[in-house]
């Protein structure tokens, strides 16, 4: 590789890679250069982060591998602990799998876990449903919608952190939901990601990975911390 072109260097594996091939813009590369330090990943070491993947993924089917948890259990080892650490930002992601007829469990729960921000992949809802039919006191409430069918995305900020909704490049594969709070130590970027369940292979993983990629480059160019939580739908 000539030593004046464009690379990137993978913090994870250090591995150089032109920002062609990286997927990265000239402009996003130049931006990423002004900054005294930054985080980037390639997109195997990107993926290697996420639980249940391995190597072949692209190619093979994925292993599911059944963990059969104590709810009862991990939810009282949950409530202990906030009770002896309610001062922590406590961040919350919950695949509801409809709000509709949850709303009512959540603030139940929420009300011994006390989170600050919560997070609701596939909420099942659309724009005919009006914000104050799902809200809850104390707390500024995000959404994004889907024009039809599942999925879709809502946040819950609780009040006494400053919040706003950060507008986000469009995707194809992802719908994704970016709200910025301010807490007293520093200014975080919050970013909820959903993918609906299909079959991932092939072309359709590398376009994903492709996605997921330049969903991350966009964040860090945002913000300096960064939080993405979601659910990809890949076991």
């Amino acid at each position: 590789m000539v030593r004046n072109h464009r690379v990137m260097i993978c913090t994870e594996c250090k591995r150089r890679t032109h920002i062609r091939c990286s997927r990265v813009s000239p402009k996003e590369y130049a931006q990423l250069q002004q900054k005294p330090s930054y985080t980037w990943y390639c997109t195997n070491c990107l993926f290697s982060f996420l639980p249940g993947y391995d190597d072949e993924a692209s190619t093979e089917d994925v292993n599911i591998i059944d963990i059969n948890l104590d709810l009862q259990v991990l939810r009282h080892d949950i409530i202990d602990y906030r009770k002896d650490n309610h001062h922590v930002l406590m961040i919350a992601h919950l695949n509801i799998n409809s709000v509709q007829n949850k709303l009512d469990h959540l603030k139940l729960l929420n009300r011994e876990l006390k989170s600050q921000v919560i997070f609701l992949p596939e909420r099942k809802i659309d724009s005919l449903y009006k914000d104050d039919q799902f809200s809850m006191r104390g707390y500024n409430m995000f959404r994004k919608d889907r024009k039809k069918g599942g999925g879709g995305l809502m946040a819950f900020i609780s009040k006494n952190i400053a919040s706003k909704k950060v507008s986000a490049p469009a995707y194809r594969h992802v719908e994704v939901l970016p709200i910025e709070i301010k807490t007293t130590c520093s200014t975080i970027l919050l970013v909820g990601v959903y993918r609906p369940p299909k079959a991932v292979r092939n072309d359709n993983f590398s376009k994903l990975e492709d996605e997921l990629s330049s969903l991350c480059m966009w964040a860090e160019l945002q913000k300096q911390t960064v939080i993405l939580m979601g659910d990809l739908n890949l076991n």
